[in-house]
């Protein structure tokens, strides 16, 4: 009896430990990319007061991967430009628009902000959101406040 209910043990503690030890994560090293860019930009837009916080917490959290998948290179390459067009106006004047700071945006007039907080919701990132999310609608605001501000960059 003793045997077999070492055995059991044994059994159960292998399946256990092996469970966790996988991973299936696909494009942890794009969003190690997006994130670090997104924190860098997050102070400006005051949603973080620490960047190097906020590049470590994603650090760890990107360990999971893209929730929509391996972007390709291009993709990956467009959005995160957007992402720095938007961060770099953000420097400047966080109430600016996209479409100000970057020409070429398919997203139109979203605030730069909204940018940094919400990229999956811009047409040059939606690959990041597992399931279709709503764009940005011009002039819409992602934040509640309505100021462009954004939201918390470290608690997505």
């Amino acid at each position: 009896m003793r045997l077999l209910a070492a055995l059991l043990l044994a059994a159960g503690l292998g399946v256990a430990s092996t469970a966790g030890c996988g991973t299936d994560a696909v494009g942890v090293d794009d969003c190690r990319q997006i994130e670090q860019t997104r924190c860098d930009y997050a102070v400006a837009c005051g949603l973080t007061d620490d960047a190097e916080a906020c590049r470590r917490f994603y650090r760890d959290q990107c360990l999971h991967g893209l929730a929509g998948g391996q972007p390709s290179r291009l993709e990956l390459g467009v959005c995160l430009r957007t992402i720095r067009a938007a961060g770099a106006c953000a420097k400047e004047d966080r109430q600016q628009t996209l479409d100000v700071c970057a020409s070429d945006t398919k997203s139109g007039p979203v605030p730069v902000c909204d940018v940094i907080s919400a990229p999956e919701r811009l047409v040059e990132c939606d690959f990041l959101a597992s399931v279709p999310v709503e764009p940005f609608e011009a002039g819409a605001d992602a934040t509640d406040g309505g100021d462009g501000s954004g939201g918390d960059a470290t608690a997505e």
